[in-house]
């Protein structure tokens, strides 16, 4: 009996000591931290497409000017116009060159410095770019709305448009 006993506690010891090193032997180890990205804003890239032309039609004997400032800013200048119904168009191409950003457009507040004389209307060809080389355009029309009785009406006027990104 004692020999049964001896071997059963040998037995024991042996499984004790498996369970043991097993239970030292699995260990959970875990990584916390954090990831951070930063806005840059030239990963947004929308603008006039400088390399393209601006396209202009009037009344005969008007003159009609149009340019790019900048990437961000173009001109237009609209003179001769005489009698009421005269009407100048001006189309400006738009270009996303984001590289995984889409472009929501959207034209904001137009400014016509005389409303009596002039009509700004403005239209974006379409209000969402894709990435990577999307373009749309803006036609702006400018239109006499009344025969001018006296030299030298004028007009200030801004068309802007807001380009904001997106991912879908």
């Amino acid at each position: 009996m004692k020999k049964k006993l001896g071997i059963i506690g040998v037995l024991v010891a042996i499984l004790a000591l498996g369970i043991g090193y097993a239970a030292m032997s699995s260990i959970t180890m875990n990584v916390g931290g954090s990831g951070k990205i930063i806005v840059d804003d030239d990963n947004f890239n929308v603008h006039f497409d400088q390399t393209s032309t601006i396209t202009k039609e009037g009344p005969t004997g008007a003159t009609l000017d149009a340019a790019y400032t900048d990437n961000l800013v173009a001109t237009i200048s609209v003179d001769n116009f005489k009698k009421k119904g005269d009407e100048a168009t001006f189309v400006y191409t738009i270009i996303n060159e984001s590289a995984d950003l889409l472009a929501d457009l959207t034209i904001g507040t137009i400014t016509n410095g005389n409303s009596e004389y002039f009509e700004i209307t403005p239209t974006l060809g379409k209000a969402k770019l894709s990435a990577n080389g999307d373009t749309t355009t803006l036609t702006i029309v400018v239109k006499a709305i009344k025969t001018p009785i006296e030299e030298d009406i004028t007009a200030s006027i801004t068309v802007p448009v807001t380009a904001s990104p997106t991912h879908s």
